[in-house]
């Protein structure tokens, strides 16, 4: 997590059941807003503590990236995705994937959420050294 994340990031008070957001994303990512629609979703479940199963949320996350909420739901109410959404879980599965999130960096894997140092010393690890800031000198601050 970026630090400026930090301090907007809420815990949820449940386990959160994702199976039904990530057919979603699997809608999204058809009409080539599968980024913002995860944006969207990141926000709903750790910054406003929505539950990310209900339908509710994911129609506002929808919207919030520029898709069609009712014909989203009318695609989760179909099971449209869930074969796709199988197959992946199935892979992740396969790949060693327990929680998510879970990030693979070369030959580390990183899961659960973490603060942006993490994964930079992992890359530093790994002789990845990070790509000049584009903040002109004192306006990053």
């Amino acid at each position: 997590m970026a630090p400026d994340q930090a301090a907007t990031i809420r815990l949820p008070d449940k386990l959160q059941f994702s199976f039904f957001a990530f057919q979603a994303l699997e809608f999204a990512r058809d009409r080539g807003l599968a980024l913002p629609f995860k944006s969207a979703v990141f926000n709903a479940l750790w910054v406003h503590g929505k539950d990310i199963a209900q339908l509710s949320t994911l129609q506002e996350a929808a919207s919030e990236a520029g898709l069609d909420a009712d014909e989203m739901a009318r695609a989760l109410y179909d099971q449209s995705y869930i074969g796709r959404t199988l197959a992946a879980l199935y892979m992740a599965k396969n790949a060693g994937v327990t929680k998510v999130p879970t990030f693979v960096l070369g030959r580390t894997t990183i899961v659960g959420w973490h603060y942006y140092e993490v994964f930079q010393t992992v890359m530093e690890q790994q002789g990845i050294q990070p790509k000049p800031s584009s903040v002109p000198a004192n306006q990053g601050d």
